[in-house]
């Protein structure tokens, strides 16, 4: 008799335990609101484009391990992990950073999705964000065409629980960037009148990206592209998009050379313009140099310039330290489950102290071509060498690429140089 009421005690607390685990799985936030609920507030659209832009802010550091660690320009320094091997083209699809690249592009799609399929409900004032979602979805499938070549284009928010989502059809590459070009363009008309903002998409950004995945198609159509750019080009006082160069009657002369002629006149070198346009490429790059000119080189150090990180030649940059503008806040933002995205720790991975002893050490081939004779403008502010202070290639130490080193915020898109 004991023994069937221990059964009967046992039965009992299974089908309890099932029971309570079942409604904690189901359990949902009682404070947060659905689509349904936030589209009828003041600012739900608002609201939903910041999301967009927080989702997209997982995407860049995946972005550079799978696209520019697999060029011919870096290496990753260690022979363990996960860096070397997608640096040999050795991965597949179960490998973490191929994967989170491919949701995480996924994810700010979904979201750009939901505003586009309730486009018709944002109000006249929130317009700009059904734009700022084309642009997304389309900068989302630019990013995956290029790394994919053939994907699904996901034009609407799909439920995962029915077939259409499991089975959504690949595209052949030119069918996805004529989809994708198309989205910039409908991007163009909402967004026409907008504030030129480069730290959420704009109209100026929209016809440059355009003009890029035409260019970039599998039959390049530089006809259009030309006529996009040229466009931007006309009217760049609403875009003022501009590179970043010095004349050389502009030039700032370091040293004191005397004219043969009249010693008396101070002469304006060849290094002396070279060096000023070093100064130039590194503030492409965000970066600014310490004093210092020794024998025609500037010897200073490179340092992170917060003031020029969005400078003239970046035509969209995702932000992540915190930035107010135009209704836009957003902060770092990281996953414990994913690689985290923190600018400011992705340009620590880029150096011999982070994972894996640094995973942006230029190549070989990449030195071969990138010295002071062959590029006496771009060496200095491209390269460094181990200990960070040398102008030089030392052959005994690794040489760091400086463009991604010293970045604090990631810039999706300089198109300009």
């Amino acid at each position: 008799m004991k023994n069937i009421y221990k059964k009967i005690l046992v039965s009992f607390s299974v089908v309890a335990l099932v029971t309570s685990c079942e409604k904690e799985l189901d359990l949902s936030n009682p404070t947060a609101l659905s689509i349904e609920e936030l589209l009828q507030t003041n600012n739900g659209f608002q609201l939903l484009s910041n999301g967009v832009l927080d989702a997209y802010q997982k995407v860049p550091a995946n972005e550079f391990l799978l696209i520019e660690l697999r060029s011919d320009n870096v290496r990753a320094n260690s022979e363990n992990g996960n860096f070397p091997a997608i640096n040999a083209y050795n991965v597949d699809p179960n490998n973490g950073d191929v994967a989170t690249y491919y949701s995480n592009n996924m994810a700010t799609i979904k979201h750009a999705n939901t505003i586009i399929d309730n486009r018709f409900l944002a109000p006249e004032d929130q317009q700009y964000t059904v734009g700022e979602a084309y642009f997304m979805r389309a900068l989302c499938h630019f990013n995956l065409v290029r790394a994919y070549q053939n994907v699904p284009y996901i034009d609407k928010v799909l439920d995962i629980t029915k077939d259409e989502a499991l089975d959504y059809p690949q595209l052949p590459e030119g069918d996805v960037y004529e989809k994708i070009i198309n989205d910039f363009k409908t991007s163009i008309a909402y967004l026409d009148g907008g504030v030129q903002n480069r730290y959420r998409p704009s109209k100026g950004a929209a016809i440059c990206l355009a003009a890029k995945a035409y260019l970039s198609q599998p039959n390049p159509n530089y006809g259009e592209a030309e006529l996009l750019l040229a466009s931007v080009i006309e009217n760049n006082t609403s875009y003022n998009y501009d590179l970043i160069f010095t004349e050389r009657n502009n030039a700032e002369q370091f040293e004191f050379n005397a004219d043969p002629l009249n010693p008396t006149t101070d002469v304006l070198t060849d290094a002396e313009y070279y060096a000023n346009l070093v100064i130039d490429y590194g503030h492409v790059l965000g970066n600014t140099i310490s004093d210092g000119y020794t024998d025609g080189v500037l010897d200073g150090s490179w340092s992170n310039s917060s003031a020029l990180e969005i400078n003239d030649e970046v035509i969209f940059s995702i932000a992540y330290d915190l930035v107010s503008s135009d209704n836009y806040v957003t902060s770092d933002s990281a996953l414990d489950d994913q690689v985290q995205t923190d600018s400011e720790s992705h340009s620590f991975a880029m150096t011999l102290q982070g994972p894996s002893n640094g995973v942006n050490i230029a190549t070989l081939d990449f030195l071969e071509v990138m010295n002071p004779e062959l590029q006496p403008v771009r060496f200095y502010a491209s390269l460094n060498a181990l200990d960070y202070s040398a102008t030089l290639i030392d052959n005994t130490k690794d040489t760091f690429n400086v463009k991604f080193r010293q970045m604090v915020r990631l810039e999706i898109m300089t198109g300009l140089f």
